[in-house]
């Protein structure tokens, strides 16, 4: 369940704070929906498909993404789906309810920082697919990061695990 930034105020409507909703959901508001930096972070109890060392992370929010070299770099809005090992993005955050823009599987993928601007780093998907992703700052950079990377990680291991030959006992 997504929250709309009415739904989730500041005493002193400061940027650059965290707000709760219950024990479900966190806000890290940077700005605005319309750049980098407005980030949704929601928790959900352990045995998901990417758990993390404490809980699994359900992650959304706007990022820069290079598109090519005529457009360059382009605000998007990017959700994490930790069931389906995917990483779907929008124009924005107001049609993520319809067919996301583009998407990338995470099975195999690999995650990792790039020093060619401050706060990019790279998705390499096992299909031959390259995202080229900035973030706001450095922890909102990390916090993608190491989220990915936990989904990238527990679904290639459920992979190899599937995928792996049983022996068979011979009598």
């Amino acid at each position: 369940m997504a929250f709309s930034r009415s739904h989730l105020s500041s005493p002193a409507n400061k940027p650059n704070s965290v707000f709760e909703r219950g024990d479900t959901a966190r806000k890290l508001e940077r700005g605005g929906s319309r750049g980098p930096g407005s980030l949704v972070v929601k928790t959900s109890a352990p045995g998901n498909s990417c758990d993390s060392p404490q809980r699994t992370r359900h992650l959304e929010g706007v990022l820069n993404k290079y598109t090519n070299l005529l457009q360059g770099w382009q605000n998007r809005y990017f959700v994490l789906d930790v069931e389906q090992a995917q990483l779907h993005y929008f124009v924005n955050d107001h049609s993520k309810s319809q067919k996301p823009r583009g998407s990338l599987p995470l099975s195999g993928a690999s995650v990792v920082p790039h020093d060619e601007l401050p706060h990019m780093f790279c998705i390499y998907a096992s299909n031959g697919e390259i995202f080229k992703l900035r973030a706001s700052d450095a922890r909102e950079q990390q916090l993608w990061m190491t989220q990915l990377q936990h989904c990238t990680r527990r679904h290639s291991d459920v992979s190899a695990k599937v995928l792996q030959p049983t022996q068979i006992r011979t009598q």
